[in-house]
């Protein structure tokens, strides 16, 4: 059952992200187009001059509406489909709330993956038909992993990996708790989601800075200190995995036990 809401979750949403992810390549297109017509033939000429002007805000605006389209689209997603009205048909499944929530959550973080994908490609198809760029990128990766190697800090770009990635995951799991104790309001949701973000930030940075002074002492200058900061890089990078992972955990519990007990869908 859950690998069929999880089918019909993607199905449901891969409409909206697609378009988007089209509209944006369309535009990457038309913008290589213009460039390698304007360089290949010399073209010295101000219409084209404009065009490109336009079209590379065009792309670079295009870029960060996935970015952050993304994370829209998956939030607006949940709260259509969880808290508003839709959330009659939603909770009428013969699966539990825990399986309707996980299967959200995987199917949002499986966006956020592919868009950074999306992004990725489009930023390379820039560089298509420019086999020196292509070079240069390779060496500028060898060079870098040379430099990491030497240093050994691949434990620590491994442990930056998976922060980040756990890191995407807090935005889902924060925005599901922000929404489900919003809900809570009446009339007010939204106004609540938001409270509970702010509660939610500044109770995370409270905890993250009493933190970073447990590690690094009350003077915080240490940090300027280069040795300093290559010997603590990885208990850094643990402690911001366990307060994302924690941070997680809680919003999650959040969620499902608002949802579970306390489902307002008035």
């Amino acid at each position: 059952m859950l690998g069929k809401l999880i089918k019909h979750e993607f199905k449901d949403t891969a409409q909206n992200f697609c378009a988007m992810y089209l509209i944006v390549l369309l535009i990457g297109v038309v913008l290589k187009v213009a460039i390698e017509i304007e360089v290949s033939f010399k073209i010295d000429n101000i219409i084209l001059d404009i065009v490109s002007l336009i079209m590379v805000t065009a792309f670079v605006l295009g870029i960060l509406a996935i970015m952050f389209g993304t994370i829209i689209l998956i939030l607006k997603r949940f709260y259509d489909n969880v808290v508003k009205d839709e959330g009659y048909l939603t909770f009428t499944l013969p699966v539990s709330t825990g399986k309707i929530i996980a299967t959200k959550a995987l199917v949002s973080y499986l966006w956020i993956i592919i868009s950074g994908l999306a992004i990725l490609v489009m930023g390379l198809l820039m560089f298509v038909g420019h086999t020196d760029a292509f070079i240069i990128i390779k060496k500028g990766i060898v060079e870098t992993c040379d430099k990491i190697s030497n240093a050994g800090l691949w434990s620590g770009v491994i442990l930056l990996i998976i922060v980040i990635l756990v890191s995407l995951y807090s935005y889902i799991s924060v925005g599901y708790a922000c929404f489900s104790v919003g809900q809570t309001w009446n009339k007010n949701k939204l106004l609540g989601a938001v409270i509970t973000y702010v509660v939610i930030y500044f109770v995370t940075q409270i905890i993250s800075v009493v933190a970073m002074v447990v590690i690094f002492g009350s003077n915080m200058t240490v940090l300027d200190d280069v040795a300093m900061v290559d010997k603590s890089f990885d208990y850094l990078m643990i402690f911001s995995l366990a307060l994302t992972v924690i941070k997680c955990a809680v919003c999650d519990i959040i969620t499902h036990v608002v949802l579970r007990k306390k489902l307002n869908l008035q």
